[in-house]
Formats: C-alpha cells, structure tokens, sequence
C-alpha cells in the first residue's frame, strides 16, 4: 500500500462520474452557487465550485440527479472534507453527506449499478 494513502479512510461506497448530477451548494442555504458536480456515490459528492469552502465546513447542497432510467432531487447537508485548487482558480471540493436517508442512499446505489456501463445495453 502506499504511505500517502495508508491513513485514509477507505471509500465504503460506490461512485460514479457517468452519471449526471446538477447541483447547488450554500452555506446559509439562501445564497446559492451552482457547483459542477464530478462525480457521486451514497456518502457524499465531489465537485468545483468557484465559492470559497474549508475543510469541516458545513455546506447545503441541491442536487438533482439524472439517471439512465429515473431521476429524483436531494436536499441534503453535507461537510467539507478535502479542498484541492483547480488550474483555472477554481477549487475541486469532497464533500460528505450528513443524515442522508436510506431510501436515498438506496437510489443513489440503484442508479450507479443500473448506469454503470456493463448494464446499459444499446
């Protein structure tokens, strides 16, 4: 294993960058910014967004996520838990969601199995 990674936390859950995901995020939750959304799995999302966040910050996020056969919205609360700068000035955020329901989690996990390529037959 590598040193760099062997303190991480393990990823407990799937993610997937294929599926699309538009998302607003505030910290007051009446000023919202749109956030590009990278990818998203049952525990949180990954996302650039030109709004200035910290590690530890607690953030609303606004997302609608598309999948290939539904679609459904979530409203969720969620903490910043890595910043990375962007080429562009922007910052790549990890962001972690907190209380999320089962019911959602599950869709969220139907969506990636159902939207992964190997079970999308054309």
């Amino acid at each position: 294993m590598n040193g760099s990674r062997k303190n991480k936390e393990r990823r407990l859950y799937q993610r997937s960058a294929l599926i699309k995901c538009d998302g607003k995020i505030s910290v007051d939750g009446k000023n919202w910014t749109d956030a590009l959304i990278l990818d998203i799995s049952s525990d949180g999302i990954r996302m650039i967004a030109s709004d200035e966040y910290a590690a530890g910050d607690l953030v609303c996020c606004d997302l609608k996520v598309y999948g290939f056969m539904s679609e459904f919205k979530i409203d969720i609360k969620g903490v910043v838990k890595h910043k990375k700068p962007t080429k562009d000035g922007e910052a790549e955020y990890g962001v972690s969601f907190q209380n999320l329901e089962t019911d959602i989690k599950i869709r969220i996990d139907e969506v990636i199995i159902s939207d992964s390529p190997k079970n999308i037959f054309y």
